[in-house]
Order: structure tokens, then C-alpha cells, then sequence
């Protein structure tokens, strides 16, 4: 494992395409293992909006760490966004576009905040992703 001072932040972002197959691999918890990563930004879930949701982030998220997840749902199992992040830090605010206002993307917008011995952090993390369009709505 690598080693960090105190002062060192680890921001990921991985598109999954299919959380499923990763997690049952243990490539994401491999990750966390390898790299110390405090927020991991996850696009392309594929989360269904179902008990299976529960399953598979468990899979994906260590102990020690929360996962906030907003999957597109609708019937559509592409799609979807995460964060998994460190129990340490906590979430000041939220929002996400889950009620599908916007057509042509979905993201979700966190505010955390943390306290080190180094500093007092303050981050906002937008995660956005445009799935390929489907030409099957005209």
C-alpha cells in the first residue's frame, strides 16, 4: 500500500460501464486498497434503482467508507452516478438529477467538508456524464 502524509488528498474517477462486473472482480476495492482514495467520483453505474443496488455497492464500497448513489432509472440500466467516500467526511449538501429535469446528462453535486491536522477542507464535487443519445425518443 502506497503511504500518505497527513496532508494528502486522493481524488478518483473512473467510468465504470457496469459496476457489476467490477465489483464481483474486486477491481474497485482493489483500487482503494492500492491507492488510499479518500472520494471515488463513479460514472456508468448501470445501477438498476432496485435491491440489487444494495448488493453491489456493498461489494464496491470498504469498510470505512459511504457511498451516496444516484442511479438513472426509469428502465434504463445504463447510466447513473457515485461517489464512495471516507466515513471521515462528511456531506454538507447535495443535489443530483434524479427527477430527470435535464434529458441530456445527469450529475450530482456534493459539497463536503473535512478536518485534518493540516487544513479544514471545503470541496465541491460535480459529477456529470452524457450518455450517447438515443435516437429511438424521436
Amino acid at each position: 500500500m502506497n503511504s500518505k502524509s497527513t496532508c494528502d488528498f486522493t481524488l478518483f474517477q473512473l467510468n465504470c460501464q457496469s459496476v457489476k462486473g467490477k465489483a464481483t472482480q474486486g477491481i474497485i476495492t482493489d483500487l482503494f486498497a492500492e491507492y488510499d482514495i479518500d472520494i471515488f467520483a463513479l460514472t456508468e453505474t448501470w445501477f438498476a434503482d432496485d435491491e440489487s443496488d444494495e448488493f453491489y455497492s456493498s461489494l464496491i464500497t470498504p469498510p470505512g467508507y459511504d457511498i451516496y448513489s444516484i442511479p438513472r432509472g426509469h428502465g434504463d440500466p445504463h447510466g447513473g452516478v457515485a461517489v464512495i467516500y471516507k466515513s471521515g467526511i462528511k456531506i454538507v449538501s447535495k443535489s443530483h438529477n434524479k427527477d430527470r429535469r435535464y434529458k441530456s446528462f445527469e450529475f450530482c453535486d456534493i459539497v463536503f467538508t473535512s478536518e485534518s491536522k493540516c487544513v479544514t477542507l471545503v470541496s465541491a464535487l460535480s459529477i456529470a456524464h452524457k450518455p450517447a443519445y438515443n435516437w429511438s425518443v424521436l
